[in-house]
């Protein structure tokens, strides 16, 4: 491996860990829209008597709006392609002591425009200045715990709802979601009439 793919491999270090934390925010923040959509679903259809067109409403306006949260927050940050340079800039504002060093190594490291004796000083000085960086830093474990924290207690409040709260949400979220499945419904407005039930 030569100097430079090393530098680069310290490059991708940093990209992985900035993916990571947008991954876990973008899963967190889309797990609080879901359920709060849901929430907001259930409460529009039940003002209106749970009647087909209402209900109907609410799985478009939640589905839709879940949809746009997913591709807005989650997916297309996690799409959007960064470069070596990009990433070198992130690391040079984190550590401004470098010069733009590391930038200057990242963007000629292919060889162009520049001969190959300015190169190889170029990489060797942004490797020892870059070796005595913590990469670490760049993970920031207690935002990550944070967000894992909020996914986990949105989760557990969807379960929660669905066990333990109103027999209306439980009836609501059967009719507008689960009825899709073959899911038996579980309604307490169903009444059963047997044959010879004289009332």
């Amino acid at each position: 491996m030569t100097q430079y793919q090393k530098l680069l491999a310290r490059i991708r270090v940093v990209r992985r860990r900035w993916r990571m934390q947008r991954l876990v925010k973008g899963l967190a923040f889309f797990l609080i829209s879901a359920v709060a959509l849901l929430v907001l679903g259930i409460w529009g259809a039940n003002l209106f008597g749970f009647k087909p067109a209402a209900v109907w409403i609410m799985r478009l306006v939640t589905g839709g709006s879940a949809v746009y949260v997913a591709v807005h927050f989650f997916i297309a940050p996690l799409r959007r392609r960064i470069s070596d340079v990009q990433i070198a800039q992130y690391v040079e504002e984190r550590y401004p002591d470098l010069e733009d060093r590391l930038i200057a190594a990242v963007e000629f490291g292919d060889g162009r425009g520049i001969s190959p004796g300015m190169l190889d000083l170029l990489i060797k000085d942004a490797m020892e200045k870059t070796s005595r960086i913590d990469f670490s830093v760049f993970l920031n474990r207690k935002r990550l715990a944070v967000y894992v924290l909020v996914g986990a207690v949105t989760f557990l409040s969807l379960v929660a709802l669905l066990n333990w709260g109103p027999p209306f949400f439980q009836y609501g979220f059967d009719k507008l979601y689960v009825q899709w499945t073959n899911a038996a419904p579980r309604s307490p407005l169903l009444i059963e009439v047997m044959p010879g039930d004289v009332q």
